[in-house]
């Protein structure tokens, strides 16, 4: 009976914070957007307010059988969290692919030419919904990574691994 109540309650705060975080980089974006107002700054804002919802709205749902009378029915507890989440996450990645990389710095110095690998997207078949959360997630993950690799040059974390030059 208590591993049940801390898995509960565990559900709930990963939950929650999920969605404070989704939250805090939607408001972020969103405040980039009231400056800019293009269409893929207003896409990326949309979709993580979608996904922080989805996570919101999925740290409601209560696994124990006794509380059967909930505020939201679980079946469609579970329609909004798989709406709303996988719309966020196409969203997000329809902002990404839309929002054109940064040309690379020219610099002289440290390490002029990384040689990184390309980074091949596989498009994958989903045939569950609920398998399409990670790897909608991964995408992003990607995404957000190639933009990176390609701006910076190299993983950031070498850079900040690296010796310093003397």
């Amino acid at each position: 009976m208590w591993l049940h109540f801390f898995l509960e309650n565990s559900h709930f705060a990963v939950n929650l914070l999920g969605a404070l975080i989704f939250f805090a980089v939607f408001w972020l974006l969103f405040d980039a957007w009231l400056a800019r107002k293009s269409l893929k700054e207003g896409l990326k804002f949309t979709g993580f307010l979608l996904v922080s919802i989805s996570f919101l709205v999925h740290a409601t749902s209560i696994e124990a059988t006794a509380f059967s009378a909930t505020l939201i029915p679980k079946n469609l507890n579970m329609l909004i969290v798989l709406g709303t989440r996988i719309l966020g996450y196409l969203l997000i990645i329809f902002g990404q692919l839309l929002d054109p990389l940064q040309p690379k710095p020219v610099t002289t110095g440290l390490n002029p030419n990384p040689s990184l690998p390309a980074i091949i997207l596989v498009p994958l078949k989903i045939t569950q919904l609920l398998f399409a959360f990670p790897i909608l997630a991964l995408t992003v993950s990607l995404l957000y990574l190639r933009r990176a690799i390609v701006i910076l040059g190299q993983l950031p974390i070498v850079s900040w691994c690296s010796p310093s030059p003397k």
